[in-house]
């Protein structure tokens, strides 16, 4: 498989001992919708920069570590933030209200797939872009048209599934595993492809339940799962907006099933599910400020690989492991952080 070079990188990583430590429980603080300034004390040698802000789930983690490293890296910038609300339609609509006067800005920061590939199609190199937690950028065609365009570049998310199956077989066998597959969404496209390679060299029969937005299927899926429709050890929950952002109604319907649920981000693991490989969003959000220093000092034409998880985390909800007496295994013990 493709990712196997940097496979074999994570999981040496992960054997190393590490300091690992969860994240702040506390929740991003709303952000404002118009401009802010966090412009240093000190005069700053160059004028502000101005920064579009375009979130697609509100303010996370990596756009508060990001803010905060830039104040920190005494980078004067004026931010102005637009929310997508995980509406294409609602986007779409702001950005192109916004689209005349883009060149008013000197660089956009675009977090996820859907609106990172909407806001290159719109600004069409005109102005820098800088895009935050994508999946696969390369398959969502986030890459500079030609060298000498304007900088194009941000940070993956990404984590192997083997690294996440090699993980959670160490604490419980898989042999039957559910994938929640929102077909609209392209990060849970590729994460599926993935999976079922995976499923299949690793001898693991895969079941697809598919969801979409603004539908009943998601209602329909959950209640199969409660009267044990559907016959699987394991769930597994991928890194995409619309199931992250169902977390907690997921998490309640499956609070008394047997399954053991496989997240992908911490939010997963927050709201119950048992296990999840995943990035530090403040960590990856201060690497992209320090990304954007880089680029700063080049006049944004640097073209720079994106920056990847170089230390993921292996969080466990402890209320979950009790639950499904879950052993964790003295191998593992001294790596996984639990969250209480």
């Amino acid at each position: 498989m493709r990712n196997r070079p940097r496979l074999g990188m994570l999981l040496t990583l992960l054997l190393l001992p590490l300091c690992v430590c969860a994240a702040s429980t506390s929740a991003p603080t709303p952000a404002p919708q118009a401009q802010e300034s966090t412009s240093p004390e000190r005069q700053a040698p160059k004028p502000a920069l101005k920064l579009l802000m375009v979130l697609w789930r509100g303010e996370t983690a990596a756009e508060q570590g990001f803010v905060d490293e830039l104040r920190q890296q005494q980078v004067a910038v004026e931010i102005t933030r637009i929310n997508a609300n995980q509406d294409r339609d609602r986007l779409a609509e702001q950005l192109w209200k916004l689209a005349p006067r883009f060149d008013q800005f000197d660089l956009v920061y675009s977090f996820g797939t859907t609106a990172s590939v909407m806001i290159k199609t719109i600004i069409r190199g005109r102005t820098p872009q800088l895009y935050s937690m994508v999946h696969n950028p390369a398959e969502a065609g986030l890459e500079p048209a030609t060298p000498t365009s304007l900088a194009l570049t941000g940070s993956t998310d990404a984590i192997p599934a083997q690294l996440q199956l090699e993980v959670a077989r160490q604490l419980f066998e898989i042999r039957r595993l559910g994938f929640l597959f929102n077909a609209r969404e392209l990060n849970s496209q590729v994460q599926l492809e993935e999976l079922e390679l995976l499923c299949a060299e690793m001898g693991i029969a895969l079941e697809i339940l598919r969801v979409a937005p603004n539908s009943e299927s998601l209602a329909n899926q959950l209640n199969r799962l409660r009267s044990a429709e559907v016959a699987i050890d394991a769930l597994y929950l991928p890194n995409d907006s619309y199931i992250i952002s169902q977390s907690k109604l997921i998490m309640d319907a499956l609070r008394q099933t047997p399954y053991r649920v496989i997240g992908t981000n911490e939010t997963f693991v927050r709201d119950g599910a048992l296990l999840a490989v995943a990035p530090d969003f403040d960590a990856m959000g201060r690497h992209l400020a320090r990304r954007l220093r880089q680029l700063q000092d080049s006049d944004f034409h640097t073209h720079l690989a994106p920056i990847t998880v170089e230390h993921p985390r292996i969080i466990y909800n402890e209320a979950a492991r009790l639950r499904l007496r879950v052993q964790i295994p003295a191998a593992l013990a001294d790596r996984m952080v639990p969250i209480h």
